[in-house]
C-alpha cells in the first residue's frame, strides 16, 4: 500500500471534487467530499479553510427570527445554554471571529 504520494493524490482529487460541489451549492456534498479529503491527508492544504466556508454557509441557514443566528455562523453555543456571563461572552465572540477570519 502506497501510503505516501497515493493518499495526497487522492485527496487533491476529493478535494477538487468538494470545490465543485461547493460552486454548485451543494454544501452536504461538499462537506462529505471536503471530509473524506482531510482523512485522506490531514496536511492537504486549503482543507480546513472550504470546510470553515462550509460551515459558515450551513449555519448561516439558521435564523432567529428574521436575523441570521450569529452564534451558530461563528460556532458559539447560544448565550441561554452556555453557563458564561455578559463579559465571558464577548471574548468568545471575537474569538470565534478571530478564528474564522485566521481561516
Amino acid at each position: 500500500m502506497n501510503t505516501g504520494n497515493g493518499g495526497g493524490e487522492e485527496a487533491r482529487r476529493l478535494l477538487e471534487i468538494a470545490e465543485k460541489l461547493l460552486d454548485a451549492r451543494d454544501l452536504v456534498g461538499s462537506k462529505r467530499f471536503a471530509e473524506r479529503a482531510l482523512e485522506s491527508d490531514p496536511l492537504l492544504e486549503g482543507v480546513d479553510q472550504i470546510l470553515a466556508v462550509i460551515d459558515v454557509l450551513l449555519a448561516s441557514r439558521c435564523r432567529v427570527g428574521n436575523q441570521p443566528d450569529w452564534y451558530s455562523i461563528l460556532q458559539l453555543p447560544h448565550p441561554s445554554s452556555s453557563s458564561s456571563s455578559g463579559g465571558n461572552g464577548s471574548i468568545e465572540i471575537k474569538r470565534g471571529y478571530r478564528r474564522l477570519a485566521l481561516l
